[in-house]
């Protein structure tokens, strides 16, 4: 099986929740479900590793063959459930997909399910042992290895930066919740108009990104601020953690000169709602100013 879909479209989550919905279904006392009890997600990132260590190779002065990570993950799963019986395990790949290492697993993902080794020894797969890749694209991938999969995918559209800031206010600390309603008028009147700016004609990226990404960012970076500020220090200064934060996510992976009209973009954006930004000079950019607490 084949999980695709952009980075933080959910793909992750979406399998986390098949194995938790899984155990709680095998659970129950119907016979049938008995088998869902044992699933067992197993990830790895092939691109974490160089394509010997994940693929095996033949160590020439030893003259022995080293059996690479994907391989020992398979065997161990054979090993440590036996006949398979109330068992499900995936190996979920979780990444690039690069049709180097991939063609050395692809007879693993045909009719006869049979892993090959460099070394000749052959593993066949189980029924209740499933192969999956969970990776952004397919452009890299040959048709042999998409034709043996059934593919999943995840949109982009399916999840959307509000939700997550939905989700990550809801989650607001208790000595924050007094500030749940503000934030979520910052967010529609700063974060999202920030987004769709940086998205137009415009912004130069230096690198490409997600709307979920910098999302993402913004929410971690202003979870730290407002940590390191405490529940004094963010009533106060609320709207300039918020720009501060914004400036550094929504618009960090832009070029000097993108950076330059995306500044003057969020003070308008500022002074649209009125917000508490004294003290900075009108030369300067937002990025020029850094945020700090002081005991």
């Amino acid at each position: 099986v084949i999980v695709l879909g952009p980075a933080g479209s959910g793909k992750t989550t979406c399998l986390s929740a098949l194995k938790v919905a899984s155990q709680r279904l095998g659970s129950t006392p119907e016979d049938a479900l008995a088998s869902l009890a044992h699933f067992h997600l197993h990830t790895l990132n092939p691109k974490a590793t160089t394509r010997d260590l994940f693929c095996g190779y033949a160590d020439r002065p030893a003259k022995e063959w080293k059996q690479g990570i994907f391989a020992s993950l398979v065997r161990a799963i054979l090993e440590d459930s036996g006949s398979g019986g109330g068992q499900r395990n995936v190996v979920m790949l979780d990444g690039p997909v690069d049709s180097d290492w991939a063609a050395s697993i692809s007879t693993a993902l045909d009719e006869s399910r049979r892993l090959i080794l460099g070394s000749g020894e052959v593993l066949t797969l189980p029924p209740w042992l499933t192969i999956g890749f969970e990776t952004e694209d397919l452009r890299t991938v040959a048709p042999s290895t998409v034709s043996c999969c059934a593919v999943v995918y995840v949109g982009g559209t399916a999840l959307g930066p509000n939700a997550l800031a939905a989700t990550w206010l809801q989650r607001l600390p208790t000595c924050l919740l007094p500030l749940r309603d503000s934030l979520s008028d910052m967010f529609s009147a700063i974060a999202d108009p920030a987004m769709e700016y940086v998205r137009g004609p415009e912004c130069t990226e230096i690198f490409p990104t997600t709307n979920e990404g910098l999302y993402v960012s913004l929410l971690t970076l202003l979870s730290s601020l407002f940590e390191a500020a405490g529940t004094a220090g963010a009533s106060e200064h609320l709207e300039q953690i918020f720009l501060f934060a914004t400036a550094w996510s929504v618009g960090a992976s832009l070029d000097g000169p993108s950076r330059a009209r995306f500044s003057d973009k969020l003070r308008r954006l500022a002074s649209s709602i009125d917000a508490r930004i004294t003290g900075l000079s009108v030369k300067a950019g937002l990025f020029d100013y850094a945020f700090c607490v002081q005991d």
